[in-house]
């Protein structure tokens, strides 16, 4: 399971080089170059080229698990859950703001009551008050009806004579 599998490409020297490829790896050396990696264009020892597939392995193994981690979390994932969350959210909030409004509503409509308390109170009022003005004139009126009945007799009597 090698991601860099040699191959035993003993490449010549060029032609217009004098001495063999020497080894490519990180850290400096000096031999010369045997094979070439197939997934990076290194030329490497023998040394070298066995370390670079020690470290590809266990790279290899690494990304193999990571790819079934993620592979468990994408079997996992579920969108439903998601959705069910968020109505749940969503019918929290409704909830809220509709016992909000009912106790807007609640208050508002008791102001309401004790408003139309206070002027229900204020008109009773008014009425006694209009009521009683309204006696008095009344009264008044009917004594001047009898002083004008008076008058009138006492006109009609004067004419007669």
């Amino acid at each position: 399971m090698s991601n860099a599998a040699p191959s035993a490409d003993l490449r010549s020297p060029s032609p217009n080089s004098s001495s063999p490829t020497i080894c490519e790896n990180e850290v400096e050396c000096t031999k010369p170059a045997l094979v070439t990696c197939h997934h990076c264009p290194k030329r490497l020892c023998l040394k070298h080229v066995l370390e670079h597939n020690e470290i590809n392995i266990v790279r290899t193994y690494s990304l193999s698990d990571e790819i079934n981690c993620l592979t468990h979390l994408l079997s996992k994932l579920d969108c439903q859950q998601s959705v069910d969350n968020a109505r749940k959210h969503l019918d929290t909030w409704k909830e809220n703001i509709l016992a909000d409004i009912e106790n807007t509503y609640q208050h508002y409509s008791k102001e309401i009551d004790e408003l139309q308390t206070e002027l229900n109170q204020r008109v009773d009022i008014f009425k006694d008050s209009q009521k009683s003005k309204m006696s008095i004139l009344q009264t008044q009126l009917a004594a001047l009806q009898k002083v004008g009945e008076i008058s009138q007799h006492v006109t009609n009597d004067f004419l007669c004579f």
